[in-house]
């Protein structure tokens, strides 16, 4: 137990004794007695508990929130260059073990400060798990089944998202107890140094020619079958990449090098920005739009699984571009009708929760347009710088929600607008539905019409 100790001339000695409890999450006790008041308060619950950030200290959850998409920022740009360096499945290893290490670390953090840099380095190494499983996925999957693979990647976090809600209520919101179980489950990862490869693409960009063989000779034993007559023609490519598209290309720069690339590169990193701003906003807000945390954090995770799979189908039907501009706009103007009737709880919740779906429907169509709009030698940057902005929607989307203080409109405004704006801009880039994917950046220079 914690307890603070008020001057006892602040209150009026007459008052009862007030408790306040919330499904075990913390209690809350305002103890009437002769010489002072104390607040008394259950600690291992809510980190904001446990590290007294009450009262005045009340500014620092945000910063804690900031602090962890910061981490997220940096490790997306940080892993995205490894990524092109040492080839994706390195990059997926070192990520994972990471993550292990600093989630386990920090469910035993003893002060707030250990605990704000313990969450950033978190956020820093598992940023890249996800971003790295989506570039291998569609790096080794046909134009046909690209947005099979984003849908699984994407329904694989809506549902992850959810039992996360789940286990926080059968824990009884015991922050230390739930940090510590999301670092264990990182061990699952272990058994994929055994019959993970790397992509067959960066092997050939790089020419790891040794590597391809190698990779040859076990599919050949695992589907019985010879692959001679592929092996050659990956080692023609691999020379032909050597000659003209050397890894020295490879680098963030090379995304605005040219003015097509350049046009979708911006194009693409806004809407990403958009979508943080979206996604973000709501997720690590969830006490904005509801009182019990519990039921809407899991509704709102739930409804990503649908949406992943509804998504899946829009894609292969009518293409890239068109659903996700209408997407984007769709959220935006759904998120500023729950403000402007924000007084009313129910619409108010149900808002969020439609703008939470459609939102999950972006980011799963975003991943595979991004991917397909980009070259096979900066695939990996692009997505880094991608996901970079979406997190800079996320630092700044909690400052956005405490504007309601101000103007109540005001949150609403400046998270729906930039959805709406960005599924316009959308429009001005071509669909890539049944279109191959780029290898070169000479080859973004070639319109797909």
């Amino acid at each position: 137990m914690t307890r603070k100790t008020a001057d006892a001339d602040a209150v009026d000695k007459n008052v009862p004794i007030i408790k306040i409890t919330n499904d075990g999450a913390n209690a809350v006790a305002i103890l009437n007695i002769s010489e002072s008041i104390e607040v008394i308060y259950n600690t291992g619950f809510l980190p904001y508990l446990d590290f007294d950030l009450v009262c005045d200290k009340d500014a620092l959850k945000q910063l804690s929130k900031s602090l962890s998409s910061l981490g997220l920022l940096i490790g997306a740009i940080v892993f995205g260059q490894l990524a092109e360096i040492c080839g994706r499945k390195k990059t997926f290893h070192i990520a994972t073990t990471l993550t292990m290490i600093f989630a386990i670390a920090a469910s035993f953090a003893p002060t707030f400060t250990f605990f704000i840099v313990g969450q950033f380095l978190l956020a820093f190494s598992s940023s890249s798990i996800y971003q790295t499983s989506i570039v291998l996925g569609m790096e080794v999957s046909p134009s046909s089944r690209r947005p099979l693979i984003g849908t699984a990647c994407s329904l694989s976090y809506a549902i992850g998202y959810t039992l996360l809600g789940m286990t926080a209520y059968f824990v009884q919101g015991n922050w230390r107890t739930l940090q510590f179980i999301t670092g264990a489950i990182c061990l699952l990862y272990l058994p994929y140094v055994c019959f993970l490869e790397e992509s067959v693409r960066w092997l050939v960009q790089h020419g790891k020619t040794e590597k391809l063989e190698h990779m040859s000779i076990r599919a050949n034993t695992l589907n019985k079958s010879t692959m001679k007559e592929h092996m050659t023609n990956l080692n023609e490519m691999c020379s032909d990449f050597e000659d003209h598209d050397p890894a020295g290309h490879a680098s963030v720069f090379a995304l605005f090098k040219t003015p097509i690339l350049r046009k979708r590169s911006l194009i693409i990193i806004i809407n990403w920005f958009a979508f943080g701003l979206m996604y973000y906003g709501i997720s690590m807000n969830i006490d904005f739009f509801a009182k019990d945390p519990y039921t809407i954090f899991v509704f709102t995770g739930f409804v990503e699984i649908p949406a992943g799979f509804f998504t899946g189908w829009l894609l292969a039907r009518y293409g890239r571009r068109a659903t996700i501009s209408v997407a984007m706009i769709v959220s935006g103007i759904t998120f500023l009708i729950g403000g402007v009737l924000s007084g009313v709880a129910s619409v108010l919740f149900t808002s969020a929760i439609v703008a939470k779906f459609i939102a999950k429907m972006c980011i799963t169509g975003l991943t595979v347009y991004t991917s397909e709009l980009v070259p096979t030698s900066i695939r990996a940057q692009a997505n880094a710088i991608a996901r970079c902005s979406s997190f800079i929607g996320a630092i700044v989307a909690p400052y956005i929600m405490i504007l309601d203080t101000v103007w109540y409109l005001a949150p609403f405004l400046l998270i729906g607008i930039p959805s709406i704006v960005s599924g316009i801009l959308l429009l001005l880039l071509p669909d890539t539905l049944d279109k191959t994917a780029p290898e070169t950046i000479e080859d973004v220079e070639y319109p797909y019409e």
